[in-house]
């Protein structure tokens, strides 16, 4: 396995050169080892060094004798004998003093006080944020401090609300329940009269809705009879037709024949009905002897007739008992718009039959076709004849009289209806009568019924959303509950996205494109573990397709405001976030702070003068040391 050398760290300026270590009182200088190992290069009391991984104890001299003795590599920091890179030509970014190539193969520039100073910078820039971002969270501490006792004293005195309300709840429900009896009592009242009412306007106008329902019924029968006619001409011309010639009349008619089908399901039931009932006829015919078919068939129309007459028979005496004008008005009119309906669809036959009787080529000489419509002009004489006869104007004016009639009664049934009804009872009441005074109590009573019952909603989920508060896992000091409902967001979409994450709250990607929002998680938990670093879970979030639940670990760093530094996607659908905020750096208690300039100044200047030696000592250390002679040589 490789390693790379342990070169000199640069965490502090005064840790910058070459390590001594000390073998009996003489001082040698370890090669490229960490400064902050320091101390572990030092020989114990019988002159023995010990590697880290405490395995093992070698002498002092053997360190950085170009032979492997800890098993851990710890005894060659300075040489290639573990594989390091070094001697190989190439001055390597971690070794900044160059001991990474004694061998003179290259000359490697020191750049040890160059990066120390770096990261003296950078270590002095983390101890600004982390003093002004641990002022801010000590302010936020003592926040939360006071967020806690009044959300406690925001409990009790929503809980001490809800219970008075409660109170007047349970009040305010015996006295509209006692009301309410009252309301019915009058209700009950009312429709018995609206009853009486009804019943005298259905006895007056019950025989002008038989009758209506009689000629639409009529009406119906006729209108499906035509319609059955006309479609049997076509079915004829559609099945039976010389297809041999080409008449486009033709062709056009049984196009629209068959289309008037696909979109009239009734029509086309009907016909089908009927052919089939003329192959069970055709095929209970041909079973018959020929010598008994004329007296079957005599029979059989016989009985058609008989079966009209006890139909339509039964159908007056229904007809005659009826008392019910509301639903014999509604099948009226049910029949009249099935009729009309009927008609639409007979008009449509006309013009598919009109127009190809008018238009067929007579050279063609197609018996079918010319029968068909000559059938058809015979039909629609018979029907003007008819109808002239039975639909005269004196026939109409009777049809719209009863129509007018039962009109006029369905809307008197109607307004009886209304009246009936809970919350029009008062509706004809003089206000200082009795009953007008206790419905319109019961009104005010139900009002604030409604009224109470929504402030007891509201105080119950107020109290939940409190004690879920409390109860969650606030952090260190409780310090989440004082930024509780911040929300923090990528300045810049990453790819395609942007984030908002919410303290206490819930964690949102939104796409740039769509504008779509995809719900990552609602806050679970906060943990702190070895590292130090806070992280924040959300889970909970949109399923993914074909994946888990989507979910979000925030880690949050030290910083002196909050903002979201990045989000990626380390596992499918699972995020990870990093935050700067002042809730994740060290806690500096609020203090007085007193300025006392005079007495800091000689501090900084002895930290100064310190600083300064430290490099001068630096610049006079040697750059490169001898290997000290291998053991076997001793």
């Amino acid at each position: 396995m490789r390693f790379k050398i342990s070169c000199l760290s640069l965490v502090l300026v005064f840790a910058v050169g070459s390590i001594t270590g000390k073998v009996e009182g003489e001082i040698k200088q370890i090669r490229g080892a960490n400064p902050k190992d320091a101390e572990r290069y030092v020989a114990d009391k019988d002159g023995k060094f010990s590697c880290f991984d405490g395995k093992k104890k070698i002498p002092i001299a053997w360190v950085n004798d170009d032979y492997c003795d800890c098993e851990d590599g710890s005894d060659e920091p300075g040489t290639s004998a573990y594989a390091r890179q070094v001697n190989d030509g190439v001055c390597e970014e971690e070794c900044c003093d160059g001991s990474d190539e004694w061998s003179g193969l290259v000359r490697c520039e020191n750049r040890c006080l160059e990066l120390a100073k770096r990261d003296v910078e950078k270590e002095l820039q983390k101890q600004e944020t982390e003093k002004v971002g641990g002022a801010v969270k000590a302010q936020l501490v003592d926040k939360a401090k006071v967020l806690i006792v009044e959300k406690g004293i925001e409990v009790e005195k929503l809980e001490a609300e809800k219970q008075e309300a409660e109170k007047k709840f349970e009040e305010n429900q015996k006295k509209k329940e006692e009301l309410e009896k009252v309301e019915n009592k009058i209700i009950e009242e009312n429709k018995e009269k609206g009853r009486v009412r009804k019943l005298e306007l259905s006895k007056r106008h019950i025989k002008a809705a038989v009758k209506l329902r009689r000629d639409s019924n009529e009406e119906l029968k006729e209108a499906k009879g035509r319609v059955m006619e006309l479609m049997k001409i076509m079915r004829d011309i559609e099945q039976n037709r010389n297809k041999e010639f080409n008449d486009e009349a033709v062709k056009a008619a049984v196009d629209g024949f068959e289309e008037f089908l696909r979109y009239n399901y009734d029509s086309k039931k009907q016909l089908e009905e009927y052919e089939n009932q003329q192959k069970q006829e055709n095929k209970e015919d041909k079973e018959k002897d020929k010598d008994k078919d004329g007296k079957e068939e005599e029979g059989k129309e016989a009985k058609k007739e008989s079966n009209g007459s006890v139909n339509e028979q039964g159908q007056e005496e229904e007809e005659a008992g009826d008392d019910d004008f509301e639903a014999v008005f509604r099948q009226a009119r049910n029949t009249q718009h099935d009729a009309e309906r009927t008609k639409a669809n007979f008009v449509k036959l006309t013009e598919i039959l009109g127009k190809l009787e008018a238009e067929y080529n007579r050279n063609y000489h197609d018996l079918v076709v010319k029968g068909g419509t000559g059938e058809y002009v015979s039909l629609i004489e018979k029907y003007r004849a008819r109808d002239s006869k039975k639909y005269s104007q004196k026939h109409t004016e009777e049809h719209k009289k009863l129509e007018e009639e039962c009109q006029k009664a369905d809307e008197e049934m109607r307004q009886i209806d209304f009246e009936m009804r809970a919350e029009n009872v008062a509706g004809d009441i003089n206000e200082e009568d009795p009953v007008a005074k206790v419905l319109k109590e019961l009104e005010d009573v139900r009002k604030e019924h409604s009224t109470i019952n929504d402030q007891v909603k509201r105080l119950s989920s107020d109290i939940e959303n409190l004690k879920k508060t409390l109860k969650a896992e606030l952090g260190p000091e409780n310090i989440l509950i004082a930024v509780e409902g911040e929300c923090v967001t990528t300045n810049e979409p990453i790819g395609e996205y942007n984030y908002e994450i919410c303290f206490l709250g819930s964690a949102t990607q939104s796409s740039t494109t769509s504008g779509s929002r995809v719900h990552l998680g609602e806050f679970g938990n906060i943990s702190v573990p070895e590292s130090g670093k806070m992280v924040l879970k959300y889970t909970g979030g949109t399923h993914c397709w074909n994946g888990p639940e989507r979910s979000l670990s925030l880690s949050v760093e030290c910083g002196v405001e909050n903002k979201l530094m990045s989000v990626t996607e380390p596992e499918k659908c699972t995020y990870h976030a990093i935050l700067l905020s002042p809730i994740a750096c060290p806690y500096l208690p609020s203090q007085p702070q007193e300025q006392q300039p005079q007495e800091q100044q000689p501090q900084e200047q002895e930290q100064e003068q310190e600083q300064e030696n430290q490099e001068q000592e630096y610049q006079e250390q040697p750059q490169h040391t001898e290997l000290p002679p291998h053991k076997d040589e001793l």
